[in-house]
């Protein structure tokens, strides 16, 4: 009962501080892509690494992968206020005719401020694919990713107030058409995973949750990769000050009753991974199956942080996704699992 009111209370909080759809302050502009063609494309490539030859970018990225995204995707570029900090943000879909409501993927992110951040390859690489398969998706650079004029473009917070930045993306998509709002899924890639549970625990109209390489503790991880300590100092607010508590506010394994029960989780995960210890998701994936939560597990042998073959690392969650959409999800049958 205590746990009820709190996670009532939270939600009314977050229907406070994040703006209703009819105050929500954006605008949009139609086009993601700054080159012409694909020999612009590959241009600009060549000239920001001269010492690649030019084939290996036309070998990497295909003529009709870019022709492709330009052809058969709308993507507009999102500018949106959030407590007067300026945020910018994607939205794509589909390029057709046809009248229909679609699922809705929203995408977070990894890395922190300019480091991971949302480019042009990015949207082709690993939005377009969910495009491909009629899905919309939306994602936000969160706030200060350019690393300038705070007072006006706000600061990364790893998991502060940039969560504001996602829920407020997710409303303004719900105000498409053709979103279909009951069914709403999260990805989360890295940093984005502690992204996407911090969304989740605090909405009621999140289907499902999949996560790839993510952190569930984040004061566990530094006794794997030390080094983050430099991020955590220099991005989380009054760090020093209050540092157990603010990690533990960013670590799911010390919220898992916060999560909406119902919701069932996927969770991807290298075991060669050298930059998210892939104990990280096979200890949550214990520790949500001991409280007989939805959760699957798949652990691919050998691979590292990112996927060596990026369309199977996407074709999977997408494959999962579309499983939990038509109510086929189970236990039994999450692909490559270790249930």
């Amino acid at each position: 009962m205590y746990k009820t009111f709190i996670r009532l209370t939270i939600l009314i909080l977050i229907a406070f501080y994040v703006a209703p759809i009819s105050a929500l302050e954006f605008n949009e502009k139609e086009g993601c892509s700054p080159f012409k063609n694909y020999d612009a494309f590959i241009s600009f490539l060549s000239d920001k690494n001269t010492f690649t030859p030019s084939f290996v970018f036309k070998w990497k990225f295909p003529r009709d992968q870019f022709e492709s995204f330009h052809r058969d995707v709308t993507c507009n570029v999102i500018k949106y206020k959030v407590n007067d900090i300026q945020v910018t943000g994607y939205y794509l879909t589909p390029k057709t005719t046809q009248q229909e409501k679609r699922p809705l993927i929203v995408f977070n992110r990894g890395g922190n401020g300019s480091f991971g951040a949302l480019n042009f390859v990015t949207l082709m690489e690993y939005l377009k694919p969910f495009v491909d398969k009629g899905f919309a998706v939306v994602a936000s650079q969160y706030r200060g990713h350019m690393r300038k004029q705070p007072e006006l473009y706000g600061k990364d917070e790893f998991g502060g107030s940039d969560v504001l930045d996602v829920h407020t993306l997710i409303d303004i998509a719900k105000s498409k058409n053709e979103v279909d709002d009951k069914r709403i899924f999260l990805y989360g890639v890295s940093r984005g995973g502690m992204m996407s549970f911090l969304v989740g625990k605090t909405r009621s109209d999140i289907k499902a949750i999949a996560v790839h390489a993510g952190v569930s503790d984040l004061e566990a991880e530094l006794e794997f990769r030390p080094e983050m300590e430099n991020v955590y100092q220099a991005l989380i607010p009054n760090y020093q000050e209050n540092k157990e508590e603010a990690l533990k506010q960013r670590s799911v394994l010390h919220w898992i009753d916060d999560l909406p029960s119902e919701v069932p989780i996927f969770l991807v995960h290298g075991t060669e991974d050298e930059r998210v210890s892939a104990d990280n998701s096979i200890k949550l994936f214990k520790a949500l199956r001991s409280k007989k939560r939805p959760v699957c597990l798949s652990l691919h042998d050998g691979e590292g942080h990112l996927f060596s073959n990026k369309n199977k690392q996407i074709n999977e969650v997408i494959d999962w996704f579309n499983a939990v959409s038509y109510g086929d999800a189970n236990e039994t049958n999450c692909v490559n699992s270790n249930t």
